[in-house]
């Protein structure tokens, strides 16, 4: 039969319950029993001190094992990101080359344009001319001298056909037809004289009259000239680093 022994313990510490089994063969008698103080579970004089001691180690262990693990888990999703933001960065440092070889190309273009801005008086003065339909002396041909205007225009000619040329890369005007650029008259093409004949649409090649364009050949309407080339490079230039910018802020 089973008896039980409950010890006497204060209501703070833990108590050791016994459970005994007393074989109904082999009787068991008590001639003086007596209640006896076995000891407090953690108490200093326990007989189970040291088992407690050790189960309590053993859950320390336990508990830093699973600790260890979340740990473990921890690192591996660190590592993972630390991989991904490794390859980003490398696809982003290759888009950041690519785009130091483009703003290097911009300053080559740019420094192309600004070699031009001594001749800016010059292709002023052709704006001008052509702003009010008129003609263009550039020389003397009896003496066989051109003008710094016609030296100039001599360089930027492009010949249309026999007797004709314009200089589409010199300058242009936004119209209601499109961006055109003076279609000029040269006797033999010696560049003595432009006679403002018509004017021809830089991208299509079509070709309108005079009286129809001169209205819209203003000032305002002009396009290509060498500031707006400069603004326009310059705008890109600063585009292009505004987005490397954001691309290293979005990491």
């Amino acid at each position: 039969m089973g008896s039980a022994v409950v010890a006497d313990t204060p209501a703070d510490c833990q108590a050791l319950f016994l459970k005994i089994d007393i074989l109904p063969s082999q009787p068991c008698h008590f001639p003086k029993p007596e209640p006896c103080e076995i000891g407090y579970l953690y108490g200093q004089d326990c007989v189970f001190a040291p088992l407690a001691k050790l189960c309590s180690q053993l859950l320390k262990i336990e508990k830093l094992s699973t600790d260890k693990i979340g740990l473990e888990a921890d690192i591996l999703v660190l590592n993972h990101k630390k991989s991904t933001t490794q390859k980003k960065l490398e696809e982003l440092d290759g888009k950041i080359e690519s785009s130091n070889i483009f703003l290097k190309a911009l300053r080559q273009i740019k420094q192309f344009i600004q070699s031009y801005l001594p001749f800016a008086p010059l292709i002023e003065e052709f704006a001008n001319h052509v702003e009010r339909g008129a003609d263009i002396e550039a020389g003397n041909s009896f003496r066989g001298l051109l003008t710094a205007l016609g030296e100039l225009l001599n360089s930027f000619k492009e010949i249309i056909k026999d007797g004709l040329c314009w200089f589409p890369r010199l300058m242009r005007w936004q119209t209601s037809k499109g961006e055109v650029s003076p279609v000029f008259e040269d006797s033999r093409n010696e560049g003595y004289y432009y006679r403002l004949k018509s004017y021809m649409d830089i991208h299509t090649g079509q070709e309108y009259p005079k009286e129809l364009i001169q209205p819209g050949i203003k000032p305002e309407n002009r396009t290509g000239t060498i500031e707006q080339l400069v603004q326009n490079v310059e705008a890109v230039e600063k585009l292009v680093r505004l987005k490397c910018f954001k691309k290293y802020l979005h990491l």
